[in-house]
């Protein structure tokens, strides 16, 4: 279907073609960016000639059912092209998100995420993961929303499936539903792939363990911060970034359930390792 598509058309114009496929929507400039050689304003033309390319609010685009089908043709038949052609994708959008704000900052990131997870999977959801931490932490439950939503239906590795559920359960818990917050926020923490990540794991356990403090289940509440305490220090140890916030979390919560279930003696010896904590 693919070769029925580019029949006929001039070999730069079936490059031009494989590219945009590759891009929710397409112009001048960023064809310029991503082909080889750069591309000549008469085939932006002649693209847009074609019978299956529209208009785009930033200019062109190919329609979602060829474009999808290219698209993951060309990742089966050309994995090392399509990556680079993603990754150049990613370089450019990333580089024009400094000074954008609102829907248009948004708009973007969920580019910049898209193109980076298919460019390299690993480092693409780390990045995503960064920048939905970031929002979650602030509060920012429409960013997180667009940040699940852009990585959720992209071609995941088994041992990434997890993130998902993760950006699913807080997201859900940032837009108030509990009770879909802990059955996905569980589900990364019964994950067989999520025990190889620890950070994963530390992450959907300060936001499990959070919600779960809310919902008066104490005990579960002390389960689970009691392995997010665990790793959060081995990972401070590495001198894994953030991991020391993660560890005065967990003994916060852990002392303040502690307190509700009347240990207060435990809970007078979290807290003081907490304060301690906070010293170094």
């Amino acid at each position: 279907v693919t070769q029925s598509l580019l029949d006929g058309l001039s070999p730069e114009l079936q490059e031009a073609v494989v590219i945009c496929c590759a891009l929710h929507w397409f112009n001048e400039e960023l064809l310029n960016e991503l082909a080889s050689g750069g591309i000549f304003s008469g085939v932006v033309e002649s693209l847009r000639r074609l019978p299956f390319v529209r208009q785009h609010g930033r200019g062109l685009a190919v329609h979602d059912l060829v474009r999808d089908f290219v698209n993951d043709d060309l990742r089966r038949r050309a994995p090392t092209r399509s990556r680079q052609v993603h990754g150049q994708a990613h370089a450019y959008f990333a580089s024009h998100r400094d000074g954008l704000r609102g829907v248009e900052s948004g708009a973007i990131l969920a580019e910049v995420l898209y193109h980076g997870v298919l460019s390299d999977e690993q480092s693409g959801i780390r990045e995503a993961s960064k920048y939905f931490n970031d929002a979650a932490d602030s509060f920012q439950a429409g960013r997180c929303d667009l940040i699940y939503t852009t990585v959720r239906d992209l071609p995941l590795s088994v041992e990434n499936l997890p993130w998902i559920d993760y950006f699913a359960g807080v997201t859900a818990k940032l837009m108030v539903d509990a009770k879909e917050a802990h059955r996905r926020l569980r589900l990364v923490l019964a994950s067989p792939a999520s025990r190889v990540d620890s950070e994963l794991r530390v992450y959907a356990g300060r936001w499990l363990a959070g919600s779960l403090w809310f919902a008066g289940e104490f005990d579960e509440v002390i389960a689970v911060a009691t392995e997010t305490l665990r790793l959060s220090r081995q990972l401070a140890d590495k001198n894994v970034a953030g991991m020391k916030e993660y560890e005065h979390r967990a003994l916060e919560t852990l002392g303040l359930a502690q307190d509700r279930l009347g240990r207060f003696s435990e809970a007078i010896d979290i807290m003081s390792q907490l304060v301690d904590s906070s010293r170094n």
